[in-house]
């Protein structure tokens, strides 16, 4: 009994057969297994080429009957309003009976009560990760019904990374503290990283390029499924622009009452839109412009074409305004001289024109005036009629369609007369009656030569 009682107090070693130490309890309490001095409460090793640690296995009493196995740690405390024993759950059970498929499944604890644990999340047995749901659909599915997030990030405080999802206040956000990057990857490492979005730590955005540094502002992309799509742009957090798409028109506007919108090639402007509705087209020379001003008054110019290159040596002009259409349809230039491209080597089947003298005839020349509501000047006008030049020489008149300010057809047509072939007609028939004239003119010479020379006789 004493050498028992000594050899408790030194430590225990059971040897038997079993390799040596393989149970020791030393002087402390410590148990060994697979070593004579243990570390811990419980210290257990192995070989180097066979170690299985710990094993708790459970035995499948009956058919239809998950089985399970567990290990609990817990902790005891005794004192104040919180005394009691309160458990941590770590299970391994059958996904269904009789099923060689075993998922893992982790429990905590918040209760002062013994096994009272509560789920919070399992892993399959086909390897996804499940926290807060016993079925997790994915690799990793996380699941809550509290305010709660989820959040990846570094406690660094030169760099850091986060990726979060907050419930409680209906927003998520994934963030860097430098460029967020976003990539197609064709392999698990970067070696197959292929950047196509870049977010640097200003607020630029770029698609496709990571040379983003010299972008400017802020723009802001938004999508609505009833007003369309709208891309709004910031300067210092106060909107300047927006570009606004539905699914019949595409509008782009300036937000101040004093903005214009521009477009430029090359660094340089090539068109402006102004406050007031006009329009300016501006030659690669700075010099040469077109512009449309639409706040004129009837009468008055509602186009006017700046500064056009000279006729005879192709250079810009001077910037006086050469060209007008005016707002009751008539057109101005500064000159009066007006031309059609007429080379003949654009040109084939060139013969003579028949004679216009029949056709020149049957033209009926008419007094009218515009009705009021054409929006036309309503004085007496000098012209033709489509329907009345269209039984003489059909080939004079044009049909448009009438559209609404939409563009849609309104089922009905405007016919138009081109006056330029019109008088190209009438000098046909001018030549004719010159012709006939100096017929007359050669034939009444004749005649007065004869009358003269019975006068003499």
């Amino acid at each position: 009994m004493s050498q028992t009682k000594t050899q408790l107090v030194e430590g225990l070693n059971i040897n038997t057969s079993a390799p040596a130490d393989a149970l020791a309890v030393d002087n402390s309490g410590r148990i060994g297994v697979g070593t004579s001095s243990p570390s811990s409460q419980l210290d257990v090793r192995g070989s180097a080429t066979d170690f299985d640690g710990v094993r708790i296995l459970n035995t499948q009493l009956s058919s239809g009957i998950k089985t399970s196995a567990a290990i609990r740690l817990g902790i005891t405390n005794s004192f104040g309003s919180t005394n009691g024993i309160r458990n941590c759950r770590i299970q391994a059970t059958e996904d269904n009976t009789d099923s060689n498929n075993i998922h893992l499944d982790f429990y905590t604890n918040s209760a002062v009560a013994l096994d009272s644990e509560t789920f919070k999340m399992r892993l399959t047995s086909g390897g996804n990760l499940g926290i807060g749901t016993t079925s997790p659909s994915g690799a990793l599915d996380v699941e809550t019904a509290s305010d709660t997030y989820f959040n990846i990030s570094t406690t660094s405080g030169t760099s850091g990374a986060g990726i979060g999802i907050l419930s409680n206040a209906n927003e998520g956000f994934i963030g860097y503290q430098n460029a967020l990057r976003f990539a197609t990857v064709t392999g698990k490492n970067a070696a197959g990283f292929n950047e196509r979005v870049r977010i640097d730590s200003s607020g630029n955005v770029g698609i496709g390029t990571a040379s983003i540094s010299n972008i400017s502002g802020y723009a802001q992309l938004g999508l609505n499924n009833t007003t369309g799509g709208i891309i709004h742009f910031y300067d210092d957090g106060t909107e300047v622009a927006r570009l606004v798409g539905t699914a019949t028109q595409l509008t782009l506007r300036a937000s101040s009452a004093s903005g214009t919108v521009r477009f430029d090639t090359n660094s340089s402007e090539r068109m402006r839109l102004g406050t007031s509705g006009s329009l300016q087209v501006v030659a690669s020379n700075g010099a040469d412009t077109i512009y449309a001003s639409t706040t004129a008054s009837a009468g008055t110019s509602v186009a006017i074409y700046r500064g056009l290159r000279n006729a005879t040596t192709g250079s810009p002009g001077t910037g006086t305004d050469v060209f007008f259409v005016l707002s009751n349809g008539n057109v101005q230039n500064t000159n009066n001289s007006y031309t059609a491209i007429s080379d003949i080597k654009l040109k084939e089947n060139i013969v003579d024109a028949s004679s216009q003298w029949d056709d020149l005839k049957a033209i009926q020349v008419r007094n009218y005036n515009f009705k009021e509501e054409t929006g036309h000047e309503t004085h007496t006008q000098l012209g033709v009629i489509a329907q009345e030049i269209e039984l003489v020489s059909p080939g004079l008149v044009n049909e448009l369609p009438d559209r609404d300010g939409e563009g849609n057809d309104l089922g009905t047509i405007t016919k138009s007369v081109n006056y330029s072939v019109l008088y190209m007609k009438a000098v046909k028939a001018l030549q004719e009656a010159m012709e006939r004239i100096e017929t007359l003119e050669t034939a009444n010479a004749s005649l007065e030569a004869r009358l003269s020379a019975l006068e003499g006789a």
